[in-house]
């Protein structure tokens, strides 16, 4: 701001020497110019007015007693005052005492004065306190001025002002008392002489001050005329820049701007002088060394020595920029990190979803475009939606695990791990979630929980086979040893005939039974699965309605299995009968045959299979198909669809014996009304070459002796009775350890030792392990409901000598008679 000295009227106005507000406020030749110092005062107060370019300046003085107030002085003179009275009044009394100055902002936050100075014309308003006495208050009102600076430095100046012109009212007073008494007038006009003095050097003080806060300022200042010539520096930007400050007096704003960017520049300073407001940009300026460094200014228009000018703030940010950039690279790995995970990461807020990474978008199915524009609980089923108010319930911090179905874009259901925390994001309460899909977990637990279901179950079935094994041994053994002494014509001969009949059939259930319970092996070689396919087509075409179609399909080069022909045969046989049963005499039966290479990644996981080659066999139908609750329950012993007498249910237990024991797999896939799959993987067989050893013959004494071990009372008893009606004779043994006693006697006289394979305390296997380490050239013969197969122990700890229960007496004579010349002539 340009201030200036009052000359005479005969001068037109100029700049006072050094061009400082304090020097004109405290020019002697203002205030002396005239004699009368009312007249002093009115000059003083007019440039008041001129000076800050205002609409009025006058004095009001009240008087505190009555508050009535009185205009003193008024500039322009000979004016009424733009302010009601009333209105004057009610601003003094709310300055009061404690503010010097109040601008119109200050006034307008009392409620009671903002409706009525609204409807005035006043834009800009300043009010301060002049003098105030126990009598009197007087106040400074400059109307709708128009000086263009900060309100600090504004209100630092008419304070000065307001405490020159309060001792000037003070000396027109003391003129008028000097009126009244010549005699103290002298000292009066020394004193308020002596007042203004002091006055004047407050006045000088505020603008060391001033200097000060513009020389310590944080932030660069430098002030440029409208052509871009710097006219005023503060230290800070000197320091920075690389300039002294006299240098920097001497430059151009192009001077210190990268080549080819002073236009804009320049362009920007125009706009200000414009009155074009600007908002801090950042930029770049050139040191004095010609190194660039990144700033941000802000700009506007001011008053310096009678001329508008540009104010701008420089701020170096070279550090802001370093750390900036450290947060983008750091926002960079972030991403990076978030986007390569291999756990979905979604963020929501309630319901609106804010972010998700690829891998929720793998999971969904959905790409990142159209999740934003759903709400959250459109991805999660109906069912599982109160999950998303648990989750929103969560505390700043807290977190929480969630299971929660997820509905994917094809239509499918997946089952997801949620980890989810409450966090703030752009200070927003937002839910950070991360996502694991479990789909194929859960189904591999479900499937290993049949697994372990059906393993209890194979378990329990074996035993009872066994158990019940035990009881038709004896039952069927006397009803043999009956008939063997029984004359056909014998009236209860057909009676026993048909025990004995009766007995073999209970011994077939028993031996289903045994096949479910991880049985079925009996007769073990290399299998040409399309040959066994092709055989169970043609039983099929023979037998099934004609409006079922057979269809079977091969790959080229099948690869063979090893196993149990017949079983493999029967298994297959089994599950074609169902599907024809289920799709009720009408429509198409499909076998195929393939190769195929499970891999170790979804082996177990999928079909609990090691890794490696197997021959898959697909059976399906175009039947009605099954629920879950069947599905689950298909293999179960005596589980069945069919009404009473229909069925035993047993022959897809026995199919699931079989492959179990050909250490294979089934998956089953089905629905309601969309037919059946059944899928078998048995594993590829590829036979290895083994030497084979010749054997030395070997003649041995033969005694007629056998040692029977048995647990079973009724095993031993009847046993007994039928080898020594073959001539035999027979020691028997309760238990492993009385047997093992037994034989540290008689093993040089016994030719063939019977062993029951299952018998509490010391079993089967490890009483042929005592029996072998007393004897090792001792023939041991297996006794068990087991097939041979169903304990390959026995085969290998036996001497390949096996008869199964229940026996009778003419079969286990033939076998025993066989089994000890066999032995007597390979030993």
């Amino acid at each position: 701001m340009s201030i200036f000295k009052l000359h005479s009227k005969k001068r037109r106005i100029e700049p006072y020497r050094n061009g400082t507000f304090f020097e004109w406020a405290t020019d002697r030749s203002l205030f002396f110019q005239k004699e009368d110092p009312w007249a002093r005062t009115q000059t003083f107060l007019a440039e008041i007015q001129k000076r800050l370019l205002a609409e009025q300046a006058f004095v009001i003085s009240r008087n505190n007693q009555d508050n009535h107030i009185k205009i003193i002085k008024i500039a322009p003179a000979g004016q009424s005052p733009v302010i009601g009275a009333s209105l004057l009044n009610r601003i003094m009394c709310s300055q009061g005492a404690d503010k010097q100055v109040m601008f119109l902002d200050d006034i307008l936050e009392d409620t009671g004065l903002r409706a009525d100075i609204a409807t005035s014309d006043i834009s800009s308003l300043i009010s301060s306190n002049i003098t105030t006495d126990p009598a009197t208050t007087d106040h400074l009102f400059i109307l709708n001025y128009a000086l263009t600076t900060d309100v600090g430095r504004i209100s630092e100046f008419i304070h000065g002002l307001s405490t020159v012109l309060g001792q000037a009212l003070i000396n027109c007073r003391l003129s008028d008392e000097l009126k009244k008494k010549d005699a103290t007038l002298q000292q009066w006009t020394e004193q308020v002489e002596a007042r203004i003095e002091q006055g004047t050097k407050k006045l000088l003080e505020q603008e060391f001050q001033f200097h000060a806060l513009f020389e310590g300022a944080n932030d660069g200042i430098l002030v440029n005329d409208a052509d871009g010539d710097v006219v005023e520096a503060n230290g800070v930007v000197c320091r920075f820049l690389g300039y002294d400050r006299n240098e920097l007096l001497r430059v151009n704003w192009k001077h210190i701007v990268p080549s080819g960017r002073y236009q804009e520049i320049y362009t920007i300073f125009q706009n200000v002088i414009a009155k074009i407001h600007k908002e801090p940009f950042e930029f770049q300026l050139r040191k004095k060394d010609a190194s660039v460094i990144p700033v941000e200014i802000s700009s506007r228009r001011v008053w310096f020595k009678g001329t508008e000018v540009v104010q701008s703030f420089i701020r170096d940010i070279s550090l802001r920029k370093k750390l900036q950039q450290t947060l983008l690279e750091a926002k960079e790995k972030y991403k990076m990190l978030v986007e390569s995970s291999l756990v979905g990461v979604f963020i929501i807020e309630k319901n609106t979803v804010l972010f998700v990474n690829t891998m929720f978008e793998t999971i969904t199915g959905y790409s990142k475009e159209e999740i934003l524009k759903m709400e959250f609980q459109e991805l999660v089923l109906p069912e599982d939606r109160y999950r998303l108010d648990e989750m929103d319930e969560l505390e700043h911090g807290e977190t929480g695990d969630f299971e929660i179905q997820l509905l994917h874009k094809d239509g499918r259901r997946i089952t997801c791990d949620i980890h989810s925390t409450v966090v703030t994001v752009d200070g927003k309460r937002t839910v950070l979630g991360n996502v694991i899909d479990v789909t194929k977990e859960k189904e591999f637990a479900k499937q290993l929980l049949e697994s372990k279901k059906m393993e209890s179950i194979s378990t329990l079935a074996g035993g009872i086979a066994h158990d019940f094994n035990n009881l038709l041994g004896g039952i069927l053994g006397y009803a043999s040893l009956i008939l063997s002494d029984m004359d056909e014509s014998n009236e209860y001969y057909s009676d026993i005939a048909t025990i004995a009949e009766t007995t073999k059939r209970a011994a077939v259930l028993t031996d289903r039974l045994l096949a479910f319970a991880r049985g079925g092996k009996y007769q073990v070689k290399e299998i040409m699965v399309d040959e066994v396919v092709n055989d169970v087509a043609l039983i099929l075409e023979n037998t099934a309605e004609r409006n079922i179609h057979i269809e079977t399909r091969s790959d080229a080069d099948v690869w063979t299995i090893r196993g149990d022909r017949e079983q493999i045969h029967k298994a297959v046989l089994n599950l074609c009968l169902n599907g024809i049963e289920a799709m009720e005499n009408e429509g198409i039966l499909s076998i195929d045959t393939s190769n195929i290479t499970i891999n170790a990644n979804v082996s177990r996981k999928v079909f609990g299979l090691p890794a490696g080659d197997y021959v898959r066999i697909v059976v399906k139908d175009t039947g009605i198909g099954m629920s879950e609750s069947i599905k689950s329950r298909m293999f179960e012993p005596f589980f069945t669809t069919k009404t009473y007498g229909e069925g035993a249910g047993l022959g897809l237990a026995m199919v699931y014996g079989v492959i179990k024991n050909h250490e294979g797999a089934i998956h089953v896939n089905t629905s309601p009304g969309k037919g059946t799959s059944v899928s078998i993987f048995l594993p590829r067989f590829e036979p290895e070459e083994k030497p084979v050893k010749a054997a030395t013959p070997k003649k041995r004494a033969i005694h007629n002796r056998i040692l029977l071990i048995d647990d079973e009372f009724i095993i031993r008893e009847v046993g007994q009775r039928m080898l020594e009606k073959g001539g035999y004779t027979v020691i028997t043994a309760p238990n492993g350890a009385s047997g093992v006693k037994i034989f540290l006697e008689e093993n040089r006289m016994l030719d063939l030792v019977l062993l029951d394979w299952m018998m509490p305390g010391m079993g089967g296997k490890e009483t042929s392990k005592r029996l072998k380490e007393i004897n090792p050239d001792v023939p041991i013969c297996f006794l068990s409901g087991y097939r041979t197969c169903d304990k390959p122990e026995m085969l290998m700890l036996g001497d390949r000598l096996f008869i199964q229960k229940p026996f009778q007496t003419d079969a286990l004579l033939a076998a025993i008679d066989t089994m000890i010349k066999q032995t007597d002539t390979h030993d």
